[in-house]
């Protein structure tokens, strides 16, 4: 194609749609002549981004225009469409943008003129981020966050963090995320009042001028996905963190009658989803094939407290009130329906049966302590049972424990399962039900995966079988975690690399 200027014929086009803001204005309009071919030869100067597009595209259709929706030969949506193009014709690195921008659907454009201010913003050094979670309370999902967050810190890494807590109330963490430097938000509305909460969420990211939105509520961050569209946000992830694929409703109808459609808009506003595990990944994308968009992005786990870990068995035990010969079954974690505290009682039951040096240790809290406490009380485990609560010292409390349990449900399983990987540096035989998957298990691990359905019997015989293997060393452990992608300097790299 010959070199026009700007005002030859093929820049003459149809304007069906204008809009000026702060940030700039916003052109859409479509071209009778040009292919995309040649709209992306003539535009190769300009960088291409999403703008407005679910908004503008129910425009055009409303205008008669959804023929020139469809790129020729590909069988895909515009909003996709947008995003190959995208793709193509990204040239520029941050810093360095053009000011005009453009988004093609087939023959329908969007022709973008970015303000000062608004190039200015995107010349900042490091992205700002706007991490949608629950709250900064005892998830593990936000634990990990602060502990990247921490991370980053110690190595110098700028980032520039904001979280966007779901829940009004404060969490136990807020002020230790601020101590490192992030912001802490608390809708001032909850996620039932719809309207209000997408309404002071779209404030805020408007407000904050973020240039991520990483969503961590799997299929739920459809909501915030609809909350942003038309914003000038330049990368949306979706961040898979289960496997249950829980819509936030009682009622068994409308989860299933929405959790299809909400996957359909994380899977088609987002330009990454992310899962913790291969099985989690492949369970959201439900049968699709794998894209470049969609990676695998595994948990870092801090190896430092276990290096530093006092094996003070004796001491622990004389803490405790317990024998000095006590074998301890530990279960770390919440005590919820997904994590299966009960049957563990029932295996401990049958374990110090066999064995009455046999004792538990339970760390954690949830919906289901009270029920637990009761399970111990109806099979006379209560002076063989200690109930720590949460704790700052799991490691300590692990490496000074013979055995780790956690008979989570088959189906679904597990999403990753931090407290296996912390288990397996602590030198901890495993007892793990086929809920858990390999992804956690380091080349040390030493385990025993058994189905639910063999029972606490063999369960309790495989446990007091496995007391005949030696433990696996704590150093082998370590050596292995530094050469696994749950390396915190390899997680970090990772982590960082999503949001660019």
């Amino acid at each position: 194609m010959e070199s026009e200027p700007a005002n030859a014929r093929h820049w003459a086009v149809q304007r069906i749609f204008c809009e000026s803001s702060g940030e700039g204005s916003l052109t859409v309009g479509y071209w009778e002549q040009l292919s995309v071919g040649e709209i992306a030869q003539c535009a190769s100067s300009l960088m291409v981004i999403l703008l407005h597009a679910l908004k503008q595209a129910t425009r055009m259709i409303r205008a008669n225009l959804a023929d020139n929706l469809k790129v020729p030969d590909q069988k895909i949506p515009a909003y996709a469409a947008s995003r190959r193009i995208r793709y193509l014709d990204k040239n520029a690195e941050i810093g360095h943008q053009a000011q005009y921008e453009t988004v093609v659907l087939g023959k329908v454009f969007l022709a973008y003129s970015r303000s000062d201010e608004a190039i200015a913003n995107n010349q900042r050094a490091h992205r700002r981020v706007l991490h949608v979670v629950e709250n900064l309370d005892r998830g593990a999902v936000e634990n990990w966050l602060l502990r990247m967050l921490g991370h980053a810190r110690k190595q110098k890494v700028e980032i520039d963090w904001t979280f966007y807590c779901t829940l009004e109330q404060p969490g136990a963490m807020d002020d230790k995320a601020r101590a490192l430097g992030a912001h802490v938000i608390h809708s001032p509305v909850p996620i039932g009042r719809k309207v209000a909460f997408v309404r002071t969420l779209r404030s805020e990211l408007r407000r904050g001028e973020y240039d991520v939105l990483h969503c961590h509520h799997d299929i739920v961050s459809a909501v915030y996905l609809l909350t942003a569209s038309g914003l000038p946000i330049q990368r949306r992830i979706v961040h898979v963190h289960n496997a249950d694929e829980e819509v936030l409703t009682p009622s068994r109808w409308k989860q299933r009658l929405y959790r299809e459609p909400m996957r359909q808009i994380c899977l088609k506003m987002a330009d990454r989803i992310v899962g913790i595990s291969n099985q989690t990944l492949d369970t959201f994308l439900a049968g699709r094939r794998r894209t470049e968009r969609d990676v695998v992005h595994y948990y870092g786990v801090e190896h430092t407290p276990f290096e530093k870990a006092k094996a003070d068995r004796s001491g622990f035990r004389q803490g405790l009130g317990l024998a000095e010969n006590a074998r301890i079954l530990l279960f770390a974690g919440r005590m919820v329906p997904e994590k299966n505290p009960l049957f563990a009682v029932d295996v401990l039951a049958e374990m110090h049966r066999l064995d009455p040096a046999t004792v538990g240790i339970f760390v954690g809290a949830g919906s289901l302590e009270e029920a637990v406490r009761q399970r111990c009380a109806e099979l006379g485990l209560d002076h063989f049972v200690r109930f720590l609560g949460w704790r700052n010292d799991v490691p300590e409390v692990m490496c000074v424990s013979d055995w780790f349990i956690l008979p989570h449900p088959e189906h679904p399983v597990e999403g990753f399962g931090l407290a296996i990987v912390e288990a397996q540096l602590a030198g901890l035989r495993m007892l793990l039900s086929r809920g858990i998957l390999d992804d956690p298990l380091l080349p040390t691990a030493s385990f025993r995966r058994l189905a639910l359905s063999d029972g606490p019997k063999v369960w309790a015989n495989a446990a007091m079988e496995f007391l005949q293997i030696p433990a696996r060393s704590r150093a082998d452990a370590l050596a292995a975690l530094r050469e696994s992608p749950f390396a915190m300097d390899t997680a970090l790299s990772d982590l960082v690399s999503l949001h660019k």
